[in-house]
């Protein structure tokens, strides 16, 4: 081979090698614009051709052929480009989304307790700062409820994207039932009563309190507590769940006064044996009984009147008894012998007509 021409196929080969270096240069870029809002279909890429020849041809992912892209998803698109000498380049562009908007914010509770609450809902998503809006009026992200019903948020974000939440503001003011048996009455002989409370709400969310003159350390807290003084007593029942509370009263009276007795002054029996009538008085009524009663004398009749007849001597007790109460009252007499040798004596002069 001569000089001249491997010299010119050297030429060409450098030619050659330097027209595929040209085209190996053809590039792409791409810059993706996200979606405003998830779930939103606004996003775009815009593709730049550089270092070919053009025209350019466009073949992306979805389809589509034009240089750029609007109306997109968030999601990944590729692109193959190709130039009018040849050359084909691909690109990937991501159309980033922020992630939903979200409230979170539960109902709440009034009661006679808590007698307001915040509302105080947390966000997340969008793109902050976020603006706040509530269907009273307020602009504010945490709001105080004091009554019930549903408070509407509507949360806005830099782009304008929204969420809504509906919160409900519940009450329970219910009192729970507090309720005493009838008046109870201390007497003679019923020195102590129980209060009833068992017709009051019961179960372990209840809590019974009383108070009143009988009521100590050990059994303020009883359902139904054991006294012994005259008074007002009154039971408070509290619902440990909703703090509410109902008080109820009633009264203990006490009836413990004795009857009035008396009987007659000391008597004696007539002189040589014989029967006596006893003659006692004091309180008159349905309720009241008279019994009579001796150790060492004798009673013929009428031992449960006022005036009972007996026959011998010794010490006489009336009781008098109140029915009602079962308090009494005694009093005594003491009936002596009469005198065992002649009633009477005639004293005179006696003739003898002969």
């Amino acid at each position: 081979m001569t000089p001249i021409r491997y010299t010119y196929l050297v030429l060409l080969l450098f030619l050659l090698a330097g027209t595929k270096a040209v085209r190996a240069q053809c590039s792409v870029d791409a810059v993706a614009t996200s979606v405003t809002c998830f779930g939103f279909s606004n996003g775009s890429i815009d593709l730049t051709a550089s270092n070919g020849t053009a025209p350019y041809t466009y073949a992306w992912s979805n389809g589509h052929t034009d240089e750029d892209l609007s109306g997109l998803a968030a999601g990944t698109y590729t692109c193959t480009v190709s130039d009018n000498a040849g050359c084909t380049t691909t690109t990937a562009a991501l159309v980033t989304s922020p992630a939903a908007l979200s409230i979170m914010l539960s109902d709440i509770i009034l009661n006679c307790v808590v007698l307001s609450s915040s509302l105080s809902p947390s966000v997340s998503g969008g793109t902050p700062p976020y603006n706040y809006q509530w269907g009273n009026g307020f602009t504010t992200q945490n709001i105080q409820a004091q009554q019930p019903g549903t408070y509407f948020l509507t949360v806005t974000d830099v782009n304008g994207c929204t969420a809504t939440k509906a919160p409900n503001v519940l009450e329970d003011v219910v009192p729970p039932i507090a309720c005493i048996g009838p008046a109870q009455v201390l007497t003679c002989a019923l020195t102590q009563v129980m209060l009833d409370g068992s017709c009051s709400s019961f179960g372990p969310n209840f809590d019974y309190i009383w108070s009143g003159p009988g009521i100590n350390s050990g059994n303020f807290d009883a359902q139904s507590p054991i006294i012994n003084l005259q008074g007002t007593y009154s039971l408070t029942v509290t619902n440990t769940i909703n703090g509410c509370s109902a008080v109820v009263n009633t009264f203990v009276v006490q009836d413990i006064a004795t009857p009035s007795v008396s009987v007659s002054a000391a008597m004696q029996l007539p002189c040589g044996g014989g029967e006596l009538t006893l003659s006692g008085s004091g309180s008159i009524g349905p309720t009241f009984t008279y019994s009579w009663f001796t150790a060492n004398g004798n009673i013929l009749s009428g031992a449960n009147t006022l005036t009972p007849v007996v026959n011998e001597p010794g010490t006489y007790t009336l009781m008098i008894t109140n029915t009602a109460t079962s308090c009494t009252s005694i009093a005594s007499v003491e009936i002596t012998g009469g005198s065992p040798g002649p009633c009477s004596t005639i004293e005179g002069r006696i003739l003898q007509d002969t």
